[in-house]
């Protein structure tokens, strides 16, 4: 996987919490920061499965 390419399900992980807000709601800035955190659990786990493959 390159740094380009995401898995589907990495996709729909992340888009589950990206709904389209007013651009001055308060709502949009808790959608990026819930958006920000799926993404570092994604690239957690990622990471985790990258170590568990070259331990092989």
């Amino acid at each position: 996987m390159t740094n380009n390419e995401f898995s589907d399900h990495a996709v729909a992980a992340v888009n589950q919490y990206n709904p389209i807000f007013n651009i001055q709601s308060s709502e949009i800035t808790e959608s990026i920061l819930k958006n920000q955190e799926q993404i570092a659990k994604l690239i957690e786990l990622q990471s985790k499965l990258i170590e568990k493959l070259l331990k092989k």
